[in-house]
């Protein structure tokens, strides 16, 4: 961080880094690096890929929490909480984690692409709130049988009432509300200077060659508008990911130029090799991602059309233990993602107790790309 900033990818995952303080301050969580208190949180060494990742814990006062307290303490109010600036400690030196970064243009860009992210696809009142009754549902029992419940939960119903109301207050502490500080928060963020900037647009990802065999060429094509860099960041089995240059300058295998459709080939060509790309676009202001959870998303193949390692039958959708408005009985998804008919004759589902089993018959395949459904009330699923 200090003296080698340019090579901090060799030693540290930056991008996982950088997504922990992103959903970190979108949330936010004052009770953490980028907090008010530089702590709850460890780096652990991958044996497998040589870099330190980031460890987040203690996340108990996400959506502002107990913190109200010390910031009245502190001379502040509520306001804090839902106005903290995600670049606050950008360039401050008792917190080189971040502010090192932060003085890397592109991580700057990549942070603030991410939370853009968080806020486009879950930072919001209805997701959050549909999360947090679900949760509540599922303990509601155990939470009114509890015989040493928090004290607060036997008041005014709070254990409901804070998921939607401003400042639940206990004996003289506060808590702030969850769908509240969302609101209020994501006012503050859609106007924040960062989060404003235009980005670029990623409006198509293509692999020209989708099944490649050992030293065939693949061909990745994008359709971007607005941006002046354009990379396909690829990365080969356990490998981090590089750099490739896309172009828009008609000899690419990109069709014309200057027509927004940039292309690159992949490097990687040997049998068996697992690859995984996503694509990145930048102009002056922002940067862009696609798929826009990368890195931890991405499109990927296997060079001599080979299943990815371990890709098998997976299951997909769970409904257990439903609320009383949906009781459709506990169902499971069956989804094949590969690109061959699997004979599921005689596989075994269950959990931990060995009294709840279900012998599929030998009789059922599931296609490329099919579903299946194992319920214990076919007659309602199908109904409903």
């Amino acid at each position: 961080l200090n003296f080698n900033i340019d090579s901090i990818e060799t030693v540290l995952n930056v991008d996982r880094v950088l997504w922990f303080f992103a959903s970190t301050v979108v949330m936010p969580d004052l009770d953490t690096y980028t907090g008010m208190f530089i702590h709850n949180y460890y780096l652990y060494k991958n044996s497998n890929s040589g870099q330190f990742e980031i460890i987040p814990w203690d996340k108990d006062q996400t959506f502002g929490g107990a913190m109200i307290n010390t910031l009245v303490e502190w001379g502040g109010d509520v306001s804090w909480v839902n106005e903290w600036d995600p670049f606050l400690f950008a360039e401050d030196e008792n917190r080189p984690l971040f502010s090192k970064l932060m003085s890397v243009p592109l991580y700057k860009d990549i942070y603030t692409a991410h939370m853009r992210t968080i806020i486009n696809q879950i930072y919001n009142v209805e997701y959050i709130q549909s999360l947090a009754y679900e949760v509540q549902d599922s303990i509601q029992s155990y939470a009114d049988s509890y015989p040493n419940i928090f004290p607060a939960f036997n008041v005014a119903d709070y254990f409901r009432y804070n998921v939607d109301n401003h400042l639940v207050t206990f004996d003289g502490a506060q808590w702030c509300g969850v769908t509240s500080t969302v609101s209020s928060r994501l006012e503050f963020l859609a106007g924040h200077n960062e989060i404003s900037k235009t980005a670029p647009e990623i409006l198509n990802v293509f692999q020209a060659n989708s099944s490649p065999n050992p030293g065939e060429d693949v061909i990745i094509l994008a359709a971007v508008t607005g941006a002046g860099i354009v990379e396909l960041m690829v990365s080969v089995d356990e490998g981090n990911f590089i750099s490739v240059s896309m172009a828009d300058d008609g000899q690419h295998n990109d069709n014309d130029s200057n027509d927004n459709v940039y292309g690159a080939i992949v490097p990687f060509y040997l049998n068996g090799q697992h690859v995984k790309y996503y694509v990145r676009a930048r102009n002056d202001e922002a940067l862009a991602l696609d798929p826009e959870q990368a890195e931890w998303d991405f499109y990927h193949y296997v060079i001599g059309n080979q299943l990815i390692p371990d890709s098998t039958i997976v299951i997909n959708e769970i409904n257990y233990n439903s609320s009383d408005e949906y009781d459709v009985g506990d169902w499971v998804e069956l989804y094949n993602p590969t690109s061959e008919t699997i004979d599921l004759g005689d596989w075994v589902f269950k959990d931990e107790d060995d009294d709840h089993i279900f012998r599929i018959p030998d009789d059922i395949s599931l296609g490329a790309g099919d579903y299946i459904i194992l319920s214990n009330d076919t007659s309602s699923f199908s109904t409903f």
